[in-house]
């Protein structure tokens, strides 16, 4: 579901600023830089497994 969340607003975002009136405004609308970029999966130290 958060895939097709984060798909669906680079979509849109990416529809919006091919209108010339518009682009203007979303252009300093920043999405998520990457998906899934501040879950602690890629830390596999062992505190933070054990943690887990």
């Amino acid at each position: 579901m958060v895939n097709r969340r984060y798909r669906e607003f680079l979509n849109l975002q990416t529809r919006l600023e091919e209108k010339p009136d518009l682009r203007k405004v979303v252009k300093n609308i920043k999405g998520p830089k990457k998906l899934f970029s501040d879950l602690p999966f890629g830390n596999m130290d062992s505190d933070k497994v054990e943690a887990r």
